[in-house]
């Protein structure tokens, strides 16, 4: 059977039974988290709301101003890659955007491989796993350098890098007996975030799954996803890298809240008989806010579509940057570039023969307006297909 480049969502539809906001910008100093809903029809804070103290005077307060000695060091500087110096206070020295990678699954064998491509869109080059194993997105590690992603086939969390080495972090017994007062999840995988404390958070349809590097592993939060107490069904999350905020995007729209020192708050419940946006990954762009692919309804269209969404933090809502271009094409996966903005996709089309993929890369323009593709295999299967995207950087 052919597993459809949006898993996640699928796979999750067939296991339940239920009865324009702002270009983005770096965000100034005093986002804590979430902010309180002020009415207003901006996310962005003015330079009177800025924290203090702000010793360089550059705007900018720890942590987000990784140096408050100097007004050079600031998340709105644009990275040196020659002067050793985290410039932009990204955790990376001196980076240097080099390629966007993308993992070509096999279904006939199950072995992975990673395809890398640069910003032209030329191939620079392709490297076999060597194991067998299902990946479903590309996510950073805590190095800035190996990347995570959970296997549903084995019920592991695995760490790989950009040559294909990769290693199995934590996985979960096939066998495991669920406790009666949480049940067996009506699935067990999803979008997986390397939180900044340590650990990694997995949203699981209906709980929040926290692996550990020693390989444990626990249930964090729960909410209910069946039946028809149903609050919402979790499918993608993103974490701020330097406080720990943890927003959770639902199957049929929904979303809550998570942080280590407060746990669990589900800001908007979801409704199966009207559904909003169905989110399949969400990532966190440092300084700014949380971005996600979903599908949703496009009224101008009439039909469904693929899109990427920023989230509001004073409003709480998810916003559509930017609408997929071409209904023949489907995006499965997605990173974010950083300095630029821009937005990379693992893409796939039904071309030709019945059931043959054809395999791409695609990106959208920072401010969602532009969509284009990049790369593609220029070949036909219906065995092999892009599953996760990632960006690579050089760096200290």
């Amino acid at each position: 059977m052919r597993l459809c480049p949006h898993l996640t969502l699928l796979t999750l539809s067939a296991a339940l039974t239920l009865s324009c906001d702002p270009d983005p910008t770096p965000q100034p100093s005093g986002h804590t988290g979430l902010e309180t809903d002020t009415g207003s029809d901006s996310d962005t804070a003015t330079v009177d709301e800025r924290c203090e103290p702000d010793e360089d005077g550059d705007g900018w307060c720890p942590p987000e101003d990784c140096d408050d000695t100097t007004i050079w060091v600031n998340p709105s500087w644009a990275e040196n890659p020659d002067d050793g110096i985290d410039n932009n206070c990204d955790g990376r020295i001196d980076e240097v955007f080099q390629r966007v990678f993308v993992l070509e699954w096999d279904q006939a064998t199950n072995d992975t491989g990673l395809v890398q491509v640069d910003s032209l869109g030329d191939l620079r080059g392709t490297f076999s796993t060597g194991q067998f194993f299902t990946p479903t997105t590309a996510t950073l590690d805590h190095d800035l350098r190996h990347f995570i992603t959970f296997d549903p086939s084995n019920l592991a969390l695995v760490r790989y890098d950009q040559s294909g080495s990769l290693e199995t972090v934590a996985s979960i017994d096939p066998e495991f007996d669920w406790p009666d007062d949480q049940g067996e999840p009506p699935v067990i995988f999803g979008d997986l975030v390397a939180h900044p404390d340590g650990y990694y958070l997995m949203a699981a349809a209906d709980r929040l799954l926290r692996f550990e590097t020693d390989g444990s592993w626990t249930v964090e939060a729960r909410w209910t996803c069946t039946g028809d107490d149903h609050e919402f069904c979790a499918t993608a999350l993103g974490a701020d890298p330097i406080y720990g905020t943890v927003m959770i995007f639902g199957f049929f729209g929904g979303s809550a809240v998570w942080t280590p020192d407060d746990g669990l708050e589900i800001l908007q419940i979801s409704d199966p008989e009207a559904p909003g946006p169905q989110f399949m990954q969400t990532h966190y762009k440092p300084f700014d806010t949380w971005f996600s692919l979903g599908i949703y309804y496009d009224e101008e269209m009439e039909r469904e579509n693929y899109g990427i969404f920023r989230f509001n933090r004073t409003t709480r809502e998810n916003v559509l940057l930017g609408a997929w271009s071409d209904p023949n094409f489907q995006p499965n996966s997605f990173s974010i570039e950083e300095a630029s903005g821009d937005f990379y996709f693992a893409v796939n089309s039904p071309r030709g023969a019945a059931g043959a993929w054809h395999n791409q890369v695609w990106r959208m323009s920072a401010q969602g307006g532009t969509t284009a593709q990049l790369f593609a295999t220029r070949a036909e299967s219906d065995q092999n297909y892009f599953v996760a995207a990632g960006v690579h950087y050089t760096h200290k």
